[in-house]
């Protein structure tokens, strides 16, 4: 059945349909459905891209177990439908009907194409939320480009001020942008779900990913307002010892060159005694001794492991932390504490380890009841038990490719 009253959740009378596809949509969407909200997944026949995307266990593609699959489409449930078909739209009009919050990421070409624009999905609810992410928005020269996380930090000015001075431009890691998209649009739809229990009426959101970003992104975008020039890249002046430095087992990193935490880190390796003379205790005077500093530096790091420093530099103060790989996440001691990661048994995929809740409500609760689900593993059930469409139909729409 659709709703659930297992567990107090944030969400649970929500029904929200979900059009989307690889990260930023179904993004969106688990964070309502680990917090109870009834999200349903429309899939087309080959399903969701992110099916495709490794990893999967014992390196077999699989398009049930793939990583990224399973991770962003906890607690939803799956139904395949033809969109192009008649059947199909007819299908998709009665689900529209029924919900409170359509979240899509096909381009406004496609939907006039098929004869579903917006403004009749709206017309059909008026009380249903339309949360449109694309990449560019619904007007303009850009409205039907294709992009993709990579094309979007160019675009954005994300890539230009990162790198080294002499190097090209770097880009931040894989997908970063695609998931702040679907936070903005997660945030976006909470927002008109609010408004829409005072008055009622529904909301079309328009997310354009390029002006979710640059909105989002660092100091950079108004650096250019204030200054007129554009920051370069290697060109932020950091006193040392901000950057990153080697130690035992990794690296360590250290956030910043203030005086205070240079006097700090000073204690933390045995060097007080420099701050009893001048050339070390005034900060304009330490500027040329740089290298010096970081041969007692190095010294004291690279005989201890990265969390062994990063513990005692802790007990004096000293802003760092070591640069964690994956493996470090699940040990380290603050989310170890707060129990952040969750396991959930996968038919296929056996045992996963997922993230836990973003955010964490006093008197409401995150979970994941259900591991995410298998291609049109739902379909029966939303469109006899939800919609009332009869058994014996179903297998008419399934011979004619409807689902």
């Amino acid at each position: 059945m659709i709703m659930k009253d297992t567990y107090k959740t944030a969400f649970k009378n929500l029904i929200i349909l979900e059009i989307g596809d690889y990260v930023s949509a179904p993004y969106c969407t688990k964070l309502f459905a680990d917090y109870g909200a009834n999200v349903i997944k429309i899939e087309p026949k080959e399903g969701d891209s992110s099916r495709k995307s490794a990893p999967f266990p014992n390196d077999i593609p699989n398009s049930e177990t793939s990583g990224l699959y399973l991770n962003l489409n906890t607690n939803k449930k799956s139904i395949t439908l033809n969109l192009d078909t008649s059947d199909g739209k007819a299908l998709f009009i009665e689900l529209i009907k029924k919900s409170d919050l359509l979240v899509i990421d096909k381009p406004s070409s496609y939907l006039n194409k098929i004869g579903l624009p917006l403004e009749l999905l709206n017309k059909l609810n008026s009380s249903l939320i339309i949360t449109h992410i694309t990449p560019f928005g619904n007007n303009g020269p850009y409205e039907d480009y294709e992009t993709n996380d990579f094309i979007s930090f160019a675009l954005t000015n994300r890539m230009s001020p990162h790198g080294i001075a002499d190097g090209p431009p770097l880009q931040y890691g894989s997908d970063v942008i695609l998931y702040q998209i679907g936070t903005t649009a997660a945030a976006a739809s909470m927002a008109a779900i609010f408004a829409r229990n005072k008055n009622t009426k529904g909301h079309l959101i328009e997310i354009s990913g390029m002006e979710a970003q640059i909105g989002n992104v660092d100091t950079r975008t108004v650096f250019d307002q204030y200054t007129k020039r554009l920051l370069q890249r290697g060109s932020v002046d950091l006193r040392y010892p901000t950057g990153c430095y080697p130690c035992l087992d990794g690296y360590i990193v250290f956030g910043s060159g203030e005086d205070r935490f240079f006097r700090r880190l000073c204690s933390a390796i045995g060097k007080e005694d420099l701050l009893n003379d001048p050339n070390w205790s005034i900060p304009a005077n330490r500027e040329s001794k740089q290298e010096e500093f970081e041969t007692y530096l190095l010294e004291w790091l690279l005989v201890r492991p990265k969390q062994k420093v990063f513990e005692i530099c802790q007990e004096y103060g000293v802003m760092c932390t070591p640069i964690n790989q994956i493996g470090d996440l699940f040990l380290d001691p603050q989310l170890v504490h707060r129990s952040y990661f969750v396991k959930s048994q996968h038919e296929l995929a056996g045992e996963i380890t997922y993230t836990g809740a973003p955010f964490r409500f006093s008197k409401l609760e995150w979970n994941i009841s259900s591991t995410a689900p298998k291609l049109s593993q739902h379909t029966k059930e939303i469109l006899n038990k939800f919609l009332g469409v009869p058994v014996k139909d179903l297998c008419i729409l399934k011979s004619n490719g409807t689902i």
